[in-house]
């Protein structure tokens, strides 16, 4: 905004009303010793209706002709912005109320005409005018015709830039040229021309990046991530997205705006201004659950789990994670994965991943996938998964429980729609995904079950699942955050088995309740967050969750699950901790459950 027209504009007005802002006409003398209880408003016009200041700062003060003239001093600039450039204070009278050295202050009020844009004249250099005349023509019409505020002035001015900044003039600036009055037909408005010039600078082109120190290893996986082309044109909108595609690279702490700068080579680059997370997590706990006292025949045994996450392997986005879980005797969970982004220089994710499950010794899973994601511009992503599951019962699982031994194909199709703003800590944004997954499993034994149950050798099996998350800021750094998550499993005619069905419950499903506590073929969940942002990876929240399944084996049911709490997530030395302690319905203070995770693996 220049701020030397704003000055030489009010100085002519003065000169045009041959006079000050704030007259003082008339005006009764100021009592001693009164305080303001009420102020009132006296206009020529309806222009006082609606006018609101900031009456808190003022009632109950002593008055006298500074807090007075603060007053006016308010009130004017509300009618400036208002349009009424030619406002003044004619007249005021100090009233008592006859308590106690109380008194309103009645403030007699000249608005003058409203000021109205009638016309606006722009200048571009000529050899721009063929490109540029017609954009700028249909921006400026719907402007004239309005009231002539400071906003309107900045909001002509910044879509104007904007219009040369998008198209390779970052350096773009607007002066003022001067302007008109002109009278109207309405005696109570006043008609305004503006005139401007339009000074676009020079082209730019950017010819590379500039990462911070520790990050020049990253440079080629950021310049694939930016879709960065060297020597491209400069476009703010698409470097405006910069910081928020930054910003959600899980090995990206914090990401600030992006700055152009003009190198010794006369060439301009683009800075990349960013914090690096740690490159390598580990996180472990390892507990001994000693023996039963009553029954000291019986063995203790250890339990625990950790995690290791190498991020950026090579600063080429690469990522592997290795995770273990013992959560009780009889129960083991293993992963681990592998992350290759753009195979060969092309637009694609490639990953692995090996699973191992052991289920209170009733049966083990084995899980081998080959997964690739095709991301089709900033915000969507498809996906395409291949993977071959197989499970094996226990022998006493298969007599009392029926499950069958079998051995899965499978092939999962899905899109995701991410526009949250930030990976760690959202302010604002959507999640959505859609996955769509069909297979044929094999049952394959023992033989004894396949017959006295009559289960067929050979099932197609489909599994839908969708998550859909809104985040919203509704004051400065406090966040409503709500998540809806379902999964629908089907079995070509045939009822879905435990392990084929969705186990869920725990930290990061149904808080409040086990680990895994839960499990069915129709399963569906909302978590419902408002958090306090403490700082970019840590936040304070309560919660609410919601959760629905239904099974029809072993026996048929189906629930309603509450759950609600409070949490924390912050940084420690090795990853971000999450800390919930969450109540389900019906429990006691003591019987709730605190829970423990590392945010976003796995």
């Amino acid at each position: 905004m220049n701020k030397k027209f704003w000055k030489i504009f009010l100085i002519l007005l003065w000169l045009i009303e041959m006079g000050p802002k704030v007259i003082m006409a008339q005006e009764s003398p100021i009592p001693e010793g009164y305080t303001l209880t009420d102020l009132r408003l006296h206009s020529t016009t309806s222009a006082a209706e609606g006018l609101k200041i900031s009456w808190n700062a003022y009632q109950n003060r002593k008055i006298d002709k500074l807090l007075i003239d603060q007053i006016t001093e308010e009130i004017i600039q509300k009618y400036q912005e208002a349009g009424y450039y030619l406002a003044k204070r004619d007249s005021f009278v100090i009233e008592d109320t006859g308590v106690q050295h109380r008194a309103i202050l009645q403030l007699y009020l000249s608005p003058g005409p409203q000021f109205i844009l009638t016309e606006l004249e722009v200048q571009i250099p000529d050899s721009m005018r063929a490109k540029y005349e017609r954009q700028i023509e249909f921006l400026t019409a719907s402007r004239v015709g309005r009231l002539y505020t400071k906003n309107l002035q900045q909001s002509i001015f910044r879509e104007i830039v904007g219009i040369f900044e998008n198209n390779g003039y970052p350096l773009c600036q607007i002066e003022t040229e001067g302007f008109q009055l002109d009278s109207l037909k309405d005696e109570n408005k006043i008609g305004f021309i503006l005139k401007i010039q339009i000074n676009p600078g020079q082209k730019v082109r950017l010819h590379g990046l500039k990462l911070p120190l520790k990050a020049k290893e990253d440079l080629r996986y950021i310049q694939r991530v930016l879709n960065f082309k060297i020597n491209e044109e400069y476009r703010e909108k698409r470097i405006a997205r910069y910081q928020r595609i930054l910003q959600r690279q899980d090995f990206i702490k914090t990401a600030q705006p992006s700055e152009i700068f003009l190198a010794n080579d006369g060439r301009y680059y683009l800075k990349l201004n960013y914090e690096k997370a740690p490159s390598t997590i580990f996180d472990g706990i390892v507990g001994y659950i000693p023996p039963p006292i009553n029954d000291p025949s019986q063995r203790g045994y250890f339990s625990g789990m950790f995690n290791i996450g190498l991020r950026n392997l090579f600063g080429t986005g690469r990522r592997l994670d290795v995770f273990w879980q013992k959560p009780d005797k009889y129960s083991e969970n293993f992963q681990t994965r592998y992350r290759e982004p753009f195979l060969v220089g092309l637009p694609l994710h490639l990953g692995g991943m090996f699973h191992r499950l052991i289920r209170d010794t009733t049966y083990i899973e084995w899980e081998y996938s080959l997964n690739g994601e095709i991301p089709l511009n900033e915000s969507l992503s498809g996906t395409v998964r291949f993977y071959n599951r197989e499970v094996f019962p226990d022998s006493l699982a298969s007599i009392i429980q029926r499950l069958p031994q079998t051995r899965a194909i499978h092939t999962e199709l899905g899109i995701q729609w991410d526009t949250r703003d930030d990976f760690y800590n959202p302010q604002g944004g959507l999640l959505f995904s859609l996955h769509y997954d069909y297979g044929t499993q094999r049952n394959v034994g023992p033989t004894y079950l396949l017959q006295q149950d009559s289960i067929p050798a050979k099932i197609r099996v489909t599994k839908v699942r969708g998550q859909l998350g809104i985040f919203v800021s509704i004051f400065p750094r406090q966040v409503i955050a709500w998540q809806v998550q379902g999964i629908l499993i089907g079995h070509q005619g045939q009822m879905v088995r435990p392990p084929d069905m969705f186990w869920f419950g725990g930290a990061t499903t149904m808080r409040g309740y086990r680990e895994n506590q839960f499990y069915g073929e129709k399963v569906g969940w909302s978590n419902l967050e408002y958090r306090f942002l403490l700082g970019p990876l840590s936040r304070l929240f309560v919660f609410a969750d919601l959760g629905y399944y239904e099974r029809k084996l072993p026996v048929y049911k189906d629930e309603i699950l509450t759950g609600y709490g409070v949490g924390i997530s912050f940084p420690a030395p090795l990853g971000i901790l999450q800390v919930d302690y969450g109540l389900a319905k019906g429990l006691s203070f003591s019987e709730g459950k605190i829970h423990f995770r590392l945010i976003n693996d796995f």
